[in-house]
């Protein structure tokens, strides 16, 4: 059975942590986590582009429809702490 994980990691505009995020969701995949991350999947490496509302908004969404919530916490960032609220 596959489950949902919502990934949350501290925001780098120039996505400088994208290897730590891939290797992270590909360790939850290979132990049957389906993920979610803000960067990855909302934003499209920077593609996409959403009010900071908008972006809280689609956020609480998927937390509730995940199964789990794993925050990488080794930088500070506001949207964590929102998120881990």
């Amino acid at each position: 059975m596959d489950y949902t994980a919502y990934f949350g990691i501290k925001f780098h505009e120039d996505h400088g942590n994208r290897v730590e995020i891939e290797e992270i969701t590909h360790a939850l995949k290979n132990n049957w986590f389906k993920t979610v991350c803000v960067a990855r999947d909302f934003e499209k490496w920077g593609q996409c582009k959403f009010s900071p509302k908008e972006l809280m908004k689609k956020t609480f969404e998927e937390i509730y429809k995940c199964d789990l919530v794993i925050l990488e916490m080794s930088e500070k960032g506001v949207g964590l702490g929102i998120e881990a609220g």
